[in-house]
Parts: C-alpha cells; sequence; structure tokens
C-alpha cells in the first residue's frame, strides 16, 4: 500500500517517556518497511533485533517501530509491516492551478505593514489591546471578517487568556528568520529537521520553490495571529518539494511531545492510516498534549489521516475549511465530527520577512490549535478541551450535526 505524507493545502525511542532521552541514530537511507510493536521500558533495542531483525527507527516507554524486520518473526508473532514510501500527494491542479496566485499576488515587505508591535506577532500578544480598533483587526485587516465571526476579539481580550503554551508545527521548513516569529520561537536547541535529519528545520530554497515553501511559516503566522502569547516549536517532517515519510511524521510527533510542545499542529496529511502514526499519536496524548490536524483537501467526503484518526477516535480535533460565510469550503474533505474554521483567503507570513493570502484546510488547522492552545489558560484534560470546542459551536448544515463551526466567543467564559 502507498504511504503519501503531504502538506495539506489547496492554495498551495525515537524518545522513552523521559524528555531528556536521546535520539535513536537514524539509518543511512529510509527503511522501505515498519513495523510497529509493543514494548516495556527495561526492552532494550537488541532485545528487539533479536526478535525481529532490522533497526530500531523510532520508541518510547511503550512501543518500538522497527525499520526492515525480518519477515518469519512477524508472521509467527501476527504482524504485518507497512510500507514507508515517500509520495508527494498534493494534487498538481492544486499546486499549479493556485499555487502560482497565491505566491505571486499580494506579497508585501513586512516591514510596510502595520506597526503595532515593533517587529514581532510576539509583541502584538504583550499589547494585545492594540491588535483591534473596532471591528477592525489592524495585524492583518484582510482577516477582520473572518476573526469577528468566530469570536477570536473576545477571545484574545478575555482577561482569562494568558499563559505561555508551546504549539509544535510539524510541517515542512520554516522562515524562522522571519521577523515576525522572532520572539514567538522556542530555543533552537528544541528544534529538528526529520526529513533531513539535523537541527534546522528552517527554508533553505530559493522563493517559491517547492511545494512546501512558505507552509510551516504561514502555519505559524496564522497560529500566532489568534493566539499570539503562545510559542511556536518548529519541527520539520517535509521536503520542500512537499514530500515526506510517514517514519519522519512519526518521529516528529514524538519529538514533540517529548520538547515541551503543549499542542500538535498537523496540517499535513496521509492517504493511508499506519500502526505507527496511530501508536505516536497515541503517545502525544498520553502525555497530555492536544491535536488538531488538517481535514485534507480533497473535496471528498473522506479525512486524510490523522485527522480521520482524530475524528474517529476523539483523541484530537479534525479541522475542515470554511467559505468567509461560513459554509464548507468546496475543496475540503469532510467526515464524522468535524470542526470548521476559516481557510479562504487568509493573509498571513510568508518567507523573507514578506506576508501573503493562503487558503486551504491547513490554515484552518492553526485557528483550532490556537484555540486549544488558549484554553490552556483554564484547566481541563485533553478531552475537556476538545468537548467544550465541539460544545460551543454551532452546527453549519442541517444533515450534519456532527460539523461544528469553530466558536471562541465564549471560549474563556
Amino acid at each position: 500500500m502507498r504511504r503519501s505524507l503531504t502538506c495539506a493545502a489547496l492554495t498551495l525511542s525515537l524518545l522513552s517517556a523521559c524528555s531528556t532521552s536521546p535520539v535513536p541514530a537514524p539509518s543511512a537511507a529510509r527503511p522501505a518497511t515498519l513495523v510497529t510493536v509493543p514494548v516495556t521500558p527495561t526492552t532494550t533495542d537488541a532485545d528487539l533485533a533479536r526478535r525481529y531483525g532490522g533497526t530500531v527507527e523510532a520508541r518510547t516507554a511503550t512501543f518500538a517501530v522497527i525499520g526492515n524486520p525480518t519477515a518469519a518473526p512477524l508472521a509467527a508473532s501476527g504482524l504485518k509491516a507497512e510500507r514507508n514510501e515517500r509520495r508527494v500527494s498534493v494534487p498538481d491542479s492544486e499546486t499549479h492551478a493556485s499555487g502560482d496566485k497565491i505566491w505571486a499576488t499580494g506579497i508585501t515587505a513586512w516591514a510596510s505593514g502595520d506597526k503595532i508591535w515593533a517587529t514581532s506577532l510576539r509583541n502584538f500578544g504583550e499589547h494585545i489591546g492594540n491588535g483591534w480598533d473596532g471591528n477592525r483587526f489592524t495585524v492583518f485587516p484582510q482577516n477582520s471578517q473572518e476573526f469577528l465571526a468566530i469570536g477570536v476579539r473576545d477571545a484574545q481580550l478575555s482577561s482569562r487568556y494568558h499563559g505561555d503554551p508551546v504549539i509544535a508545527v510539524i510541517d515542512g521548513p520554516m522562515d524562522t528568520a522571519h521577523p515576525a516569529l522572532s520572539e514567538s520561537l522556542v530555543n533552537s536547541n528544541n528544534w529538528y529537521d526529520f526529513a533531513s535529519d539535523d537541527a534546522s528545520p528552517t527554508v533553505t530554497g530559493a522563493s517559491g520553490t517547492g511545494a512546501a515553501y512558505g507552509h510551516a511559516t504561514a502555519v505559524a503566522g496564522v497560529a500566532l495571529q489568534v493566539a499570539p502569547k503562545s510559542r511556536i516549536l518548529p519541527v520539520q517532517v517535509l521536503a520542500e518539494d512537499g514530500s515526506g515519510y510517514v517514519l519522519d511524521l512519526v518521529q516528529g510527533i514524538i519529538w514533540a511531545a517529548d520538547h515541551g510542545a503543549d499542542v500538535l499542529n498537523l496540517s499535513v496529511g496521509t492517504d493511508t492510516d499506519s500502526p505507527a502514526l496511530r501508536s505516536a499519536l497515541d503517545y502525544a496524548q498520553s502525555r497530555g498534549v492536544e491535536i488538531a490536524a488538517a481535514a485534507g483537501n480533497s473535496g471528498a467526503a473522506q479525512l486524510d489521516y490523522p485527522a480521520a484518526y482524530l475524528a474517529a477516535t476523539g483523541s484530537g480535533v479534525a479541522v475542515g475549511s470554511v467559505t468567509a460565510q461560513g459554509q464548507p469550503s468546496s475543496f475540503s474533505a469532510t467526515g464524522p465530527r468535524m470542526l470548521f474554521a476559516p481557510g479562504e483567503g487568509l493573509r498571513s507570513l510568508y518567507p523573507a520577512g514578506r506576508e501573503a493570502s493562503w487558503s486551504g484546510t491547513s490554515f484552518s488547522t492553526p485557528i483550532a490549535a490556537a484555540a486549544l492552545a488558549m484554553q490552556l489558560s483554564e484547566s481541563g484534560t485533553p478531552a475537556n478541551h476538545y468537548a467544550r470546542l465541539f460544545s460551543l459551536g454551532t452546527a453549519i448544515t442541517p444533515a450534519h450535526s456532527d460539523w461544528k463551526s469553530l466558536d471562541l466567543h465564549n471560549l474563556l467564559d
């Protein structure tokens, strides 16, 4: 079966339970097959090698992912390996027909924008009352209608909004030098790039190169517009061409959970279920990390993974896109129990200190992730916070009572 890990954009152990545990050395090449097996804290890598062959590619105190396991012990244990292929699955029609428009128009120098902060969105977070001039969102006025409609202003101006939560943007390369992000990133000791196996999840290509170019930067910018007191943890799992391996995503999720993330933003997706990915999501959940994942942009009644898994299990939120009028976007994938947030023509960051307009469920997702981060001002478990987001939302179509439009008006009341 094919596995494809992609940016979900239309327009466009590894570690044990201890956060200080080392990352297993990556294989010289990505393994062709993976198997996920249960372990205990006393299970050693040598034990696993003797039993399954192959190499330990990721592990926690409860499970391990073995690369290129030997067939005979899998059969004896009743286990089945999954493929770890790399595929770009952003449809050409989306990337080419819409991506050029997004990236070629409306890009302006960041320095020419509103001066409500000195250089960064973090500064906006510290002086949040200046972010609104009546019904106008002065940070990015183009987002005013959408943000007012879902109650962003009310949540931001609530006296109960405080704290310093960390949102892990598990995505492609990010422009970590963007002046708008300069004061909102966690210490670089916690960053990692699993696509290149180094500690620099940063944009390196020329402007406009690759399906993922600018994607993570824009996702981080949307999250910080909604929850500006948050910190961003960049974790790269996609190359700039928009492709990646399931193993890299699994490693990125575990890494983020063990390096201070409070919320995972997964504006990425795969078209096929994965036992390794399920195990990584369960691990993050067990550490109290909250998760939002993009529904995908197929327009079909089938969610991408991991959104499909989160919707089915209630262990996170699957996020679709709505228009400015609050109706499901034509490109948004759909499935059971979903949250919907604005995802068309949102203004956000673009590499090299610029800004641009973006569309896709990738950009609805950080709005939901930011709402989860804001709720961390209040006590409660991840399950409590998911339930509250659904309870505050309103059904967007009579036929689907489990499709809720995100509503932050009373989020912190």
